[in-house]
């Protein structure tokens, strides 16, 4: 379970990491003061880093080493940085 922490870890601080990023680029930067158009640079910054992660094959042999279900985590992850980056956009 200790892995399996650090995994889940590891992809959400990418996800993080892809957002801020983002969000601290100049170029790029008020658009994330729109809903429409900040949700949309949003899902764009997550899909790209959801892509790059499933077709990485290091965390994926770590999770099969481990019995841990790679997919699964990383669906799941991927779930909970949508909810902590486009959830607050519809308040």
């Amino acid at each position: 379970m200790e892995l399996e922490k650090k995994i889940r870890n590891s992809i959400a601080s990418l996800f993080d990491e892809n957002i801020n990023e983002a969000m601290s680029d100049a170029s790029t930067k008020d658009m994330f003061n729109d809903p429409f158009f900040g949700g949309l640079a949003i899902h764009a910054c997550l899909s790209s880093t959801y892509k790059s992660l499933s077709e990485s094959d290091e965390l994926a042999v770590l999770c099969g080493l481990a019995n841990l279900d790679y997919d699964e985590i990383l669906e799941e992850e991927l779930q909970n940085a949508q909810n902590r980056y486009l959830e607050p956009l519809t308040r």
